[in-house]
């Protein structure tokens, strides 16, 4: 595999002397890298999806890739009346991202981060590494750290 380009949220792990490893996804098919990651490693992948309140506050959320994000509970953990998903067309203007490659880490502002409250049971969580294709596993703790991210109950209950 030719080196990867560094992203970033990679740079801004390298600054926290937080150790992580990169995966190139594009070389992987979704079903690969599942058997790969979460089967035989055990290391759950997560998606991150931004919102943004009716007072226009951001947030940012991180939870299992197939997970749905509750909006009530978001507004609650973040004592917002109501939250939206962000319209995708402000997702780069917002964040520094685009879709398919937000990642947690990096966004133009440290904007309040809630991670889904499973994430703590697991030591790592694969994340976006700022580029579409690609991903990171990172210590959950590190990744609450760099972020400044709590961990709540935001997913949609099965």
């Amino acid at each position: 595999m030719a080196k990867l380009k560094k992203t970033n949220a990679m740079r801004i792990l390298d600054r926290n002397k937080v150790a992580y490893k990169a995966y190139d996804r594009r070389e992987l098919d979704k079903e690969e890298l599942q058997k790969e990651l979460v089967v035989e490693h055990g290391i759950q992948i997560y998606k991150t999806l931004v919102t943004i309140s009716s007072k226009k506050n951001i947030c940012v959320c991180v939870i299992p890739l197939d997970e749905t994000l509750d909006l009530k509970k978001v507004a609650k953990a973040t004592g917002e009346k109501k939250v939206d998903m962000l319209p995708q067309k402000e997702l780069l203007e917002t964040t520094g991202y685009i879709k398919k490659g937000c990642s947690p880490i990096g966004m133009k502002k440290l904007y309040p981060t809630l991670i889904a409250e499973q994430a703590m049971e697991a030591s790592a969580i694969i994340v976006s590494g700022g580029a579409i294709g690609l991903s990171v596993e990172v210590p959950v703790k590190d990744l609450m750290k760099v972020v400044n991210a709590q961990a709540a109950d935001v997913v949609v209950e099965e």
